[in-house]
């Protein structure tokens, strides 16, 4: 029991520690390599045990180490050789088993990147994320052999490191047993030479079995003792990462006033590739204008929005807010002063309350709340459905409530309208992909209310709501095609024209199509 209680504040301790390592990483691009989740996975899967044996492992090393002294101290008073003989096999036997647990901690923590793998086909077919496209797809068997391919492969190689620890193991048991038929010869010698009394042989028999025994038993902790060790270290230089991002020792906060944003030549490649994903970007937004940005999948829209949040350190060229580099800024300040709403907004499931209220922890009240989900044409329909403040959003919770999609991203729009009055940036991308349209029409009544007081750059593919904007910023491949009003745009840029007429001409057809039935 006391095993149990000791394990579960070992194991909240360490998730505990990994969340306050993860505050203190204000970039993302440590999130987005592989690497840093197979470390992560491995850590956590390991969490649950590892640790205690630092205790458990050391109490029976301790344990061990005091009953061979004591046998020692015993077999002394008949033959030093006799001591040697049993104390010498366990010298090759130490070096192969740490050499074997090594082999053995390094496999396991190579298998991470396969066991993720197990863990997303089981995932796949176990929870509601994608059961319906599974069933659709009949996809079943598809997911069961991957999982059994890829257990066939870290297994094998584990398997393979065993079998080697059993072998020598094997090997020592025989060189074992020959160092105690020896030791044992030598005094039953001495005895018939008179050295020792009869009576000892019992004694010495015992005491030379215990020490072997002990022998075997103090490698064997000391050895998983070592592998505890090993996992130790990687957990210590995992939290030894360090952010990405280059914070200086004294930053600068800005005033609460409509921020002037400009990109100075600014290119930018994600981690760990060569590609430029923005290629010498240089343009100026005013204070407390409004600028839509639009361009084809793939333009770079939402890098250029993870770059202004400071969520990336830019490859080369410099962001600035009010004159000031971005990276000269308090992260914290900078970023609560901005009101977002991402492509890939996040699904906290949490009560209603706390998922709006999260965008401003420092000042959120039911009253703010309520009035934000108004503004995100929100409140009355989960009134109608019975959803209060109080309710648990999600089926991660017994009383969990699962909500659409749309429902989702206007709890996310909700976010940008809590306390905006507070905010001097508002950041919106691709705000209302997954809404009716009689909910973006009323959104869109609001988003004058948005806008007073603060800079406003909104992503968007529907060009029909670029004339709320002061400019427009086109991008394609990477590169600005152009930074101007949209009158002017398309007056003088032929392929924005062409982009906005295709999608006018879209809307008209469908119209027409529905006017003929």
């Amino acid at each position: 029991m006391t095993q149990g209680l000791l394990t579960d504040r070992l194991v909240a301790h360490i998730n505990l520690t990994l969340m306050e390592h993860s505050k203190n990483l204000k970039g993302i691009a440590t999130f987005e390599t592989a690497n840093y989740y197979d470390e992560l996975e491995f850590i956590r899967s390991q969490s649950g045990w590892r640790p205690v044996n630092l205790i458990v492992f050391g109490l029976d090393l301790l344990r061990d180490t005091l009953s061979i002294v004591s046998y020692i101290v015993l077999l002394a008073q008949f033959n030093f050789i006799v001591i040697l003989l049993v104390l010498l096999p366990i010298i090759p036997q130490a070096i192969f088993t740490y050499k074997i647990q090594q082999d053995a901690f390094e496999t396991m923590v190579d298998r991470s990147p396969q066991s993720r793998k197990m863990q997303y086909y089981a995932k796949t077919l176990l929870a509601n994320t994608d059961a319906k496209e599974v069933r659709i797809f009949n996809a079943f068997d598809f997911f069961i052999k991957k999982y059994q391919h890829t257990f066939t492969q870290i297994h094998g190689r584990l398997s393979r490191v065993r079998l080697k620890q059993m072998r020598i193991s094997g090997a020592y048991a025989i060189v074992n047993g020959v160092a105690l038929v020896v030791s044992l010869y030598l005094v039953i010698v001495g005895i018939q030479r008179g050295s020792y009394p009869v009576a000892s042989l019992l004694t010495f028999a015992v005491t030379v079995v215990s020490l072997s025994q002990s022998l075997g038993s103090l490698v064997e902790s000391s050895s998983l003792l070592y592998d505890t060790l090993l996992f130790m270290q990687k957990y210590y230089k995992f939290l030894s990462r360090k952010d990405t991002l280059d914070i200086p020792g004294k930053t600068i906060s800005l005033p609460k006033v409509p921020f002037a944003v400009a990109f100075n030549h600014v290119s930018f490649a994600y981690p760990e590739t060569d590609k430029k994903v923005l290629q010498d970007i240089t343009f100026e937004i005013d204070p407390g204008s409004t600028v839509a940005v639009v361009g084809e999948n793939g333009s770079g829209k939402s890098t250029l929005v993870k770059l202004l949040l400071r969520l990336y350190e830019v490859s080369s060229g410099e962001i600035m807010i009010n004159g000031t580099p971005i990276n000269q800024l308090n992260v914290d300040a900078f970023r609560h002063q901005i009101r977002v709403v991402f492509q890939d907004y996040s699904k906290f499931n949490l009560s209603l309350l706390e998922s709006v209220g999260i965008a401003d922890l420092q000042d959120f009240t039911p009253e703010n709340v309520k009035l934000a989900l108004q503004k995100a044409s929100a409140w009355d329909n989960f009134s109608e459905q019975k959803i209060s403040l109080q309710s648990h959003l999600g089926k991660q919770y017994e009383d969990g409530i699962e909500i659409s999609g749309g429902q989702w991203q206007k709890i996310a729009i909700a976010r940008a309208f809590l306390n905006d009055d507070q905010a001097s940036l508002a950041i919106l991308d691709e705000p209302t992909a997954a809404i009716d349209p009689r909910s973006e029409f009323e959104i869109y009544q609001h988003f004058a209310e948005l806008s007073k007081n603060k800079t406003v750059i909104f992503v968007t593919h529907r060009l029909s709501s670029v004339t709320m904007a002061d400019k427009v910023l086109f991008l394609k491949s990477g590169e600005i095609m152009g930074f101007a009003s949209h009158q002017e745009l398309m007056r003088t840029n032929s392929e924005y024209a062409e982009m906005y007429r295709m999608q006018a001409e879209g809307y008209v057809k469908g119209l027409d199509k529905s006017e003929n039935r």
